[in-house]
C-alpha cells in the first residue's frame, strides 16, 4: 500500500499534480523498517542460546499508525498538489481495523527495539518511486 501511494504521488508529480486513489485510510497497522527487522535477526544470532524448546516471537515497532496519517506524511513531501480520492474498489470488506502485535517478550529476551522512524522510511519509498519513474523517462 505505501509503495502504491508513493508511486501514485510520483506519477502525479510528473503531470504537475493529480489524484491518489485510496481505500480504507482508518485502519491502523504496525509498520517496521526492514533494517530494524534485520537488526532483530542479528539480536537473535548474538543473543542468549535458546532453551531446548522452540519459541516463537513477534517482532515489530510497537507503534500502531493510521494509514491515512502515513498518506498525509507522503503528500506533505509531494512536489506538486495532490488530492485524495476514495475508490470503493480498493475497500476490503474483511479489512481488520487494527493489526499490531505485542513485542515485549522479544524485547525482554534480546534487548531489541525498533529504532528507525517511519517518516524516513516514507521519504525513502517516495524517492525510490520517483527514481523508477525517472528511469523510465530517460
Amino acid at each position: 500500500m505505501l509503495p502504491s501511494f508513493a508511486a501514485q504521488i510520483a506519477a502525479a508529480e510528473s503531470l504537475g499534480g493529480g489524484v491518489v486513489e485510496v481505500g480504507n485510510l482508518e485502519a491502523r497497522r504496525d509498520f517496521t523498517d526492514v533494517e530494524d527487522i534485520i537488526d532483530a535477526y542479528a539480536a537473535v544470532l548474538d543473543g542468549p542460546t535458546p532453551d531446548d524448546k522452540m519459541e516463537v516471537f513477534n517482532v515489530g515497532s510497537g507503534r500502531e499508525i493510521r494509514i491515512g496519517d502515513l498518506l498525509d506524511n507522503l503528500i506533505k513531501h509531494a512536489l506538486r498538489p495532490i488530492v485524495i480520492a476514495h475508490d470503493p474498489s480498493r475497500m476490503r470488506p474483511s479489512d481488520i481495523p487494527v493489526a499490531a502485535g505485542n513485542f515485549s517478550r522479544f524485547q525482554s529476551r534480546y534487548g531489541w527495539l525498533a529504532k528507525r522512524p517511519i517518516e524516513g522510511v516514507l521519504q525513502e519509498i517516495l524517492s525510490y518511486e520517483r527514481s523508477k519513474l525517472n528511469a523510465r523517462v530517460e
